[in-house]
């Protein structure tokens, strides 16, 4: 067990824990026309996101003209969603069966818009040993559908990391594109900007490097059952 304690002026330190997109592939602006699919995340701690980038992967992988773009919901606000054709969520629940922090305004929007042009699908993480068990893919599901959006496959809800079950829901997804008529056409959405400019905010995926100063043990070990507690401190004023 480790206990932190850390000095911080928040006026120079911008974090942003859940800050997932990074300037890469999965931040990117197609040059030619294509048929684009949203993929949109909401995650707490990072497995909507990986899941996320690997159906992006097997998207891109297809021979298929699909054009799949990578999104976390915190930025639904650069989407025009008149403009989209399939929307694919990927969302878990935490705590007490509430969305990530950071899409709530996203779950606020969609419930109150008319998506009926919608192809999606919807894939809920969650944990069994909790009793609101994926909770909001459920109820985005249930948004959706209720807006006549189109579903083309399936909610598929997710007890932590089921691979085969995810591997599965995505062969799916792959497989129902093909069938859709999309139209092809030069994108509108540019995410280089976005990339760039999280690239100057801390995430988990862009550690801010505090320098340590101080570490003690708050425990003695006597037994090799014991637990060992350690009490450090991080300079984060800059």
């Amino acid at each position: 067990i480790i206990i932190y304690t850390v000095l911080v002026d928040i006026d120079d330190v911008p974090v942003d824990l859940c800050s997932a997109t990074t300037t890469n592939k999965y931040a990117s602006k197609y040059s030619v026309p294509g048929k684009q699919v949203l993929i949109l995340y909401g995650t707490e701690y990072g497995f909507g996101e990986e899941i996320s980038r690997k159906l992006f992967d097997v998207l891109s992988d297809n021979s298929s003209d699909i054009q799949p773009r990578v999104l976390n919901a915190k930025n639904y606000e650069l989407i025009d969603f008149k403009q989209e054709e399939v929307l694919l969520c990927i969302f878990s629940t935490t705590g007490d069966g509430v969305p990530p922090t950071d899409t709530r305004h996203f779950i606020n929007f969609i419930s109150s818009y008319s998506s009926s042009h919608l192809y999606y699908s919807v894939l809920a993480l969650g944990d069994s040993n909790y009793p609101h068990f994926c909770k909001t893919g459920k109820l985005l599901d249930s948004i959706l559908s209720s807006h006549k959006a189109s579903c083309i496959h399936s909610r598929v809800d997710i007890d932590q990391e089921d691979w085969l079950t995810i591997n599965s829901w995505i062969e799916g997804i792959k497989h129902a594109l093909l069938s859709l008529d999309l139209t092809i056409k030069l994108d509108y959405l540019d995410l280089t900007e976005q990339g760039e400019n999280e690239e100057n905010i801390y995430s988990r995926t862009h550690p801010y490097i505090a320098t340590m100063v101080s570490k003690r043990p708050l425990t003695e070990i006597t037994d090799p059952n014991d637990k060992e507690t350690i009490h450090c401190e991080f300079d984060l004023t800059g």
